[in-house]
């Protein structure tokens, strides 16, 4: 009785925690794990810096590792499937017509969130050219003045101070436009990761027509792929920090 009463426990343990893991693998559960953006994008500190990629690049190695075990899992569920010659059939016309509608929903899928992306990233584009485009007309002539200075075995602390100062008030008018693009961006992720998700199930079932046998139910596919561009797009939040004088000079 007692070791009956061991299997029950260890069963129930085994349960709770396989229950546990696929929770942790939903789409809302990675959705929920994208920290909020910084409140300051210029002036972080070192430190602050270098947790919030930490805590990016762990997510983002997370999901990549899901994302290509299951890919090429795929992959060889695939290559040991044989086609599916009886589609060709005539008395299998109903088939071929539900995969025909299919293949028009996943494109019709594929085109919607490539709009939605095509125009975030459109908007994000033109606006940050604007910016540096501005701020190039102050910043370009300092450069020069500052390679003359060198050329000339000038002191180039004072140019060094005011490009600086240049290239922060460039860097906040950035961390606008890009919190703006980030903002929209995650506002519209849920959209794309259902999407996603439908983009998957259609996926697994005209790869049920095409071959035969083929039982491979993808759990992560497309929503996750998403979800790692979004994640991508937060490893780029500081990139405009502009160095201080003593980092320029360990360059």
């Amino acid at each position: 009785m007692k070791v009956i009463g061991k299997i029950k426990i260890l069963c129930v343990v085994l349960l709770t925690a396989g229950w546990t893991m696929a929770q942790n693998n939903t789409p809302q559960s990675f959705l929920n794990e994208l920290p909020p953006l910084p409140d300051n994008f210029c002036g972080a500190s070192d430190d602050a810096i270098l947790r919030w990629n930490e805590r990016i690049l762990a997510l983002g190695n997370k999901m990549k590792e899901l994302y290509f075990t299951e890919k090429s899992a795929q992959e060889e569920f695939q290559a040991a499937a044989k086609p599916n010659l009886a589609i060709f059939e005539p008395s299998n016309e109903e088939m071929r017509e539900r995969l025909q509608k299919i293949l028009e929903e996943s494109e019709a899928l594929s085109e919607k969130a490539n709009s939605l992306l095509n125009e975030l990233i459109t908007i994000y584009s033109e606006k940050k050219g604007e910016v540096t485009n501005k701020h190039s007309l102050i910043l370009d002539p300092l450069r020069q003045q500052k390679g003359e200075a060198i050329g000339q075995g000038k002191n180039t602390s004072v140019i060094d101070k005011k490009i600086y100062a240049a290239e922060m008030e460039e860097c906040k008018e950035l961390a606008v436009v890009h919190s703006e693009f980030l903002v929209n961006y995650r506002s519209n992720l849920d959209v794309l990761v259902e999407y996603g998700i439908r983009a998957n199930k259609l996926q697994d079932e005209s790869n049920g027509m095409i071959y035969t046998s083929y039982t491979f139910n993808t759990k992560y596919g497309f929503w996750m792929g998403f979800i790692m561009a979004y994640t991508d797009e937060l490893t780029h939040i500081f990139d405009n920090i502009p160095l201080k004088n003593s980092d320029r000079e360990n360059i």
